[in-house]
């Protein structure tokens, strides 16, 4: 995969929307498989569940349309691996398991993240990775969501970037640690069995689709859908109202250090686009207002999470 800085690279129209549908159809059937194979009703009947490919450097290359916010949970946990296990270390059938908020960027310890790698002619080129709502992970409160917590360590398991499958033997013992420090360890065995069953068929259609492709084309055109992105994203800030683009001082030079940093603006820049043309068509000016409040909460919200990172649990994102 080339580096943000270097030149944007593009590719045949056509070709680069087929590829990305593609892409999309594994995430998607991942998410079906999930729904259809879990065991709980928070991921079989609420659907609080998510699925998604990314690069080998963490980034995110398709998501499957189904909980938004899992965007950042899987990014935080595929992050956090690669941080902590080598790439060249890592072997076929190998998957990883986490659900922290600090240091893994987990949004509560019920989401539970399974990431696989995807080889690609023997190097780890992306990851299939997929997210659950477990129904109980401990804690004092049944559900393990007490408003009443002051601390991480009320609500639940925490789980760090931990390597759960090994060239494609399950280590039990751990999952059975999981299970039975939860009210329902049962069932948690069965949701985990489902999601690993889940990340390694993901990482079998992505291996496939670039066999087919051809593993050097595949990467120029995961790396020319980024750019497609960037580019639609720079031009979506670029066309908001002068007063607004004034008031973040969003010019074009400081639409570029955005993109810079496209993996760490992009959900709230896109979360704020959302919010401002959704309202647009009930009132200009309130359009704006709602483009400002969810862009200054959502940034300051990340903000201060990072540096509770970074003072109280220092980790992968803390760096």
């Amino acid at each position: 995969m080339t580096n943000s800085s270097q030149t944007l690279p593009r590719a045949d129209a056509i070709q680069l929307e087929v590829f990305s549908n593609r892409l999309l159809a594994i995430a998607e059937e991942m998410g079906r498989r999930l729904v259809r194979s879990s065991f709980s009703p928070n991921i079989k009947e609420r659907r609080d569940c998510s699925a998604a490919l990314f690069a080998a450097d963490g980034r995110l290359i398709a998501q499957a349309a189904h909980i938004p916010i899992h965007l950042g949970s899987l990014f935080g946990a595929v992050a956090a691996i690669v941080d902590k296990f080598p790439l060249e270390r890592m072997q076929p059938g190998d998957a990883f398991i986490a659900n922290d908020a600090y240091l893994c960027a987990g949004t509560h310890l019920n989401d539970i993240s399974i990431v696989q790698p995807v080889f690609v002619e023997g190097r780890v080129q992306y990851f299939a990775a997929c997210i659950g709502h477990h129904t109980d992970v401990g804690g004092p409160t049944p559900g393990s969501i007490a408003p009443d917590a002051a601390s991480i360590f009320e609500e639940g398991i925490r789980i760090p970037a931990t390597q759960v499958v090994r060239a494609g033997e399950t280590d039990r013992g751990l999952i059975e640690l999981i299970a039975h420090n939860t009210r329902e360890p049962e069932i948690r065995i069965l949701d985990l069995d489902v999601q690993i069953a889940v990340s390694a068929f993901g990482a079998k259609r992505m291996a496939d689709l670039a066999a087919k492709e051809g593993g050097p084309a595949t990467a120029v055109l995961a790396d020319a859908l980024l750019a497609y992105a960037r580019r639609r994203l720079g031009a979506a800030i670029l066309a908001l109202p002068d007063a607004l683009r004034k008031l973040f001082k969003l010019n074009a030079h400081a639409v570029s250090l955005v993109l810079h940093e496209l993996d760490f603006w992009v959900p709230f820049v896109t979360m704020s686009l959302a919010c401002y043309f959704a309202s647009a068509s009930f009132s200009h000016d309130g359009a704006a207002v709602a483009f400002v409040i969810t862009f200054v909460i959502s940034a300051t919200v990340n903000i201060l999470l990072g540096k509770i990172q970074a003072t109280k649990h220092p980790g992968p994102l803390s760096k």
